[in-house]
């Protein structure tokens, strides 16, 4: 267990301050059972919660691994009254662990009510006399995603997904960055790659096809017999698009950073293999599912300091717990499927800190994957609008869309 003295306790005349959003926040919390704190990025939500903790019970904080220290260095910057604090990741939670606040770091992580995940932490949380949910993505794909985190922390099911019910009785506290910082503007730039099919490619596409025949032309037959089998496929289309783009890519950061040497640039990926190429090319350091703590620590320190041109970063292992202030140029060389993914990435620049426009560039190619995969992201903001006072929509999972898309082109 990490003791209350490493954790806690901040010895210098310059504790932060809690904003007043972040204020009104823990006010609320301290005042009932659950409650979700659905900050966008940058907002403020560790402070909250750091706020609410127990001062002399045990408070009980499940984050993901890569951000344990994060965690530990947050609560020795804030003025925190907790004697009895134990930050541990997901992967490590014990079912049985008893605590009077237990704190939800990245709670979409528990967006799957069968993983055994969702299955420990909800059972710490039926032991919890306060539960504190955080994330700035709620909702990844589809409106029932909240609706799990929310029956975990005991909402009945009838009320889980109602988003006038959790708003008017403070179980959903949603602030939005612009609302409460002072940002500068955020400008995103689509970048098209011309690129014709590689014959990896092709041959993928006629396999799918192929599938496709055999199972007499009937679209949702497939999908029904194949889908594990086709997101496969899909996936290595996928690569093999992503590293058709490297060389194009590489081309464009080094024009960039031959027109503003000074201007660091943080590049997004998905495949390693891309984002291995890109690194190489630059001598840049890459942060991705197998980077450990110590190295990311490092990378980012190092970053934060002008000792890096560019920072190559998987969207999934590099999307949370980072600020990347130093950067005011985003490039997304590989595209997520969900908006929460995208808009957590370039929020790594996009922040407290930063005093200078961000640009976001996406590089698309022509190849169909590609350019579908950007139509159906902004398609599936609509979803996600819903906690704004957008209107909820369904929508098909991107894999299924775009596989749908090359059997019909």
């Amino acid at each position: 267990m990490l003791t209350a003295m490493l954790l806690c306790g901040n010895t210098r005349d310059d504790k932060l301050k809690l904003m007043n959003h972040q204020q009104d926040a823990v006010d609320v919390v301290k005042n009932q059972r659950a409650t979700l704190l659905a900050f966008s990025p940058g907002v403020g939500k560790t402070a909250v919660a750091i706020a609410a903790l127990h001062p002399t019970e045990k408070n009980y904080i499940i984050v993901p691994a890569s951000l344990i220290k994060n965690w530990e260095a947050e609560l020795k910057l804030w003025d925190c009254k907790a004697k009895q604090v134990e930050v541990v990741s997901y992967n490590k939670v014990d079912w049985m662990y008893e605590a009077h606040t237990v704190i939800v770091d990245e709670s979409h992580f528990v967006k799957n009510p069968l993983a055994s995940r969702t299955i420990n932490v909800k059972y710490v949380l039926g032991n919890a006399k306060k539960i504190i949910l955080l994330t700035g993505t709620p909702i990844v794909n589809k409106l029932e995603e909240l609706a799990v985190q929310m029956e975990m922390v005991g909402i009945p099911k009838e009320y889980s997904s109602d988003l006038d019910y959790l708003y008017k009785n403070n179980l959903l506290i949603r602030i939005k960055t612009e609302a409460v910082l002072n940002l500068p503007e955020i400008t995103f730039n689509d970048t098209y790659i011309e690129l014709a099919n590689t014959q990896e490619i092709i041959a993928i596409q006629q396999e799918i096809r192929q599938i496709y025949t055999d199972s007499d032309s009937d679209f949702d037959k497939m999908w029904a017999d194949y889908s594990m089998i086709l997101v496969g496929k899909l996936t290595k289309i996928r690569k093999h698009v992503g590293i058709s783009k490297v060389k194009e890519t590489i081309r464009l950061i080094q024009q960039q950073l031959t027109k503003n040497p000074d201007e660091p640039i943080i590049v997004f990926g998905h495949h390693k293999q891309v984002l291995e190429a890109i690194a190489d090319a630059f001598d840049a350091p890459l942060l991705y599912g197998k980077t450990s703590l110590k190295k990311r620590n490092k990378y980012v320190q190092e970053f934060q300091e002008g000792k890096h041109k560019v920072l190559a970063c998987s969207i999934i292992a590099a999307g949370v717990g980072l600020t990347l202030t130093k950067s005011h140029k985003v490039v997304y060389v590989e595209l997520p499927f969900t908006p929460a993914a995208y808009e957590q990435g370039y929020c790594r620049s996009w922040r407290k800190g930063q005093e200078e426009t961000v640009n976001v560039i996406n590089l698309i190619s022509t190849h169909r994957v590609d350019v579908r995969t950007k139509q159906i992201l902004e398609s599936k903001k609509k979803i996600v609008s819903c906690l704004d006072g957008g209107n909820p929509s369904k929508e098909d999972s991107t894999e299924k869309l775009l596989i749908k898309d090359i059997v019909e082109n």
